[in-house]
Parts: C-alpha cells; structure tokens; sequence
C-alpha cells in the first residue's frame, strides 16, 4: 500500500512566476514491519532538500538553500520535527488502511462501499493530491 501527498503553490511575490511542490510518499510492503517514508521538495522542479528517514533528517540537495540557516539557524531542525511529525502521520494512515484493505488480494474488507476509506491528512497549502495505490 502506498500513500502520498503532493502539496503545491507559489508563496513568491514579484513579476516571475515560481512554483514549489513538496511530496511525501509512504509505502508498506507485505511483511514489512515499519513503512518506507520518503520527503522531497522542490522550487521549479528542482529538488532542494530531502529527509533521510533513518536519520530523521531533512537535507539540502541543492547549493543555494545551504545557506539558508545563516538567516534562519532553526530551519533544519524546525522542518525535520515537521517531516517527522508527517511520518508519524503516514504511518497511523497506513495502519488505518490495513485495518480496511486485504494487501494481498488487494479486497476491501470493512469500511465503506467501495473500498478503503478516504484518509484524511492535514493540508498545509491551497491545493494538495493524495493517492492511495495498492501493491500487493
């Protein structure tokens, strides 16, 4: 099973237009103990940073936003506690999904007609998908 959230908008003022898309993606395999989480961000569709699950880390991947804890010394750890913090929130949602969805045959079982129930994650922009794929 796999959940993701893709949350996209343009916070830049001024004459250019820029776009910025953070993706979080969780994935659970049959026999998996704790579900793969993955975090990345990008501006333009270039990727910035990235959050190493294992170190409950969010890092940079790009030069420019190295530099940015020389205005704002909390950035790194203020957005790995609030990546952390959407893992946690994946991972209850993926537990949720389980209880509902049989990932070896991929039938719904309980919940409503149709299958899992829609899963409800906090939105943090003006527009955001979410998906939910089986892969048993």
């Amino acid at each position: 099973v796999a959940l993701e959230s893709c949350s996209l908008f343009s916070p830049f003022a001024g004459s250019s237009s820029h776009s910025m898309r953070y993706v979080y993606t969780s994935v659970s395999e049959p026999g998996q103990q704790v579900p793969q989480f993955f975090h990345v961000a990008y501006v333009d569709d270039q990727e910035f940073v990235s959050y190493d699950a294992q170190a409950r880390r969010v890092l940079p991947t790009a030069p420019w936003i190295r530099k940015v804890d020389k205005d704002d010394p909390q950035y790194w750890e203020r957005n790995s506690q609030y990546v952390w913090n959407w893992e946690q929130s994946f991972r209850v949602g993926l537990g949720t999904l389980s209880g509902y969805y049989n990932q070896s045959g991929g039938e719904p079982k309980g919940g409503r007609e149709g299958g899992a129930p829609a899963l409800s994650i906090p939105n943090h922009s003006s527009s955001q998908k979410q998906g939910v794929e089986n892969r048993g």
